[in-house]
């Protein structure tokens, strides 16, 4: 259950996994269709009109009947879309890593994300609130191929399971040609 949500800022999700040439590279979205969504990771920074890299950041206290659960609901509005904002939502293990319906301040559980484990680097692991210790965003094989899926994976401390939320860089965004 959800207790309180509110945007707190915009941010880049950053993995600390190059592409194979080199490049930084960030969680990417995308409209597939009407109401579908890809979660990809891309060069960073893409500027492409149809692919969004900076996300909505909403804090949100969560409360599970025992404990209290500090995390962020990470969400966007696609500009040409006709549905409302999307969040990131976790699908189970192994699954890739999806955009679901977002109503401000009413997350679901599967909506809420933890950052966890900082390495030395300081990067950390972004844990599902919906799901057990060991499931974390994963950049499906380990390989930052720009359009590779974002999935959740057991927790293994590579670098492709390691994020940091870094201020959004306001960019101007070019139409598609």
């Amino acid at each position: 259950m959800t207790i309180c949500s509110s945007t707190i800022d915009q941010v880049n999700i950053i993995s600390q996994l190059a592409d194979p040439v080199g490049h930084i590279t960030a969680i990417t979205a995308h409209v597939v269709s009407i109401g579908e969504y890809g979660v990809v990771i891309g060069d960073f920074p893409t500027i492409v009109e149809s692919q969004i890299q900076t996300f909505n950041r909403d804090i949100t206290l969560a409360f599970d009947g025992t404990n209290y659960w500090f995390g962020y609901v990470l969400w966007v509005k696609f500009p040409h879309d006709r549905g409302g904002p999307v969040a990131l939502t976790y699908n189970g293990d192994q699954q890739k890593v999806t955009m679901t319906p977002y109503i401000t301040g009413s997350a679901r559980a599967n909506q809420i994300w933890g950052m966890r484990v900082q390495n030395r680097e300081g990067y950390y692991v972004i844990q599902s609130y919906n799901y057990g210790d060991d499931e974390v965003m994963d950049i499906q094989k380990g390989v930052a191929k720009p359009g590779t899926p974002i999935i959740t994976f057991h927790y293994h401390d590579g670098k492709n399971q390691r994020w940091q939320y870094r201020p959004a860089i306001p960019l101007v965004i070019e139409p598609d040609r």
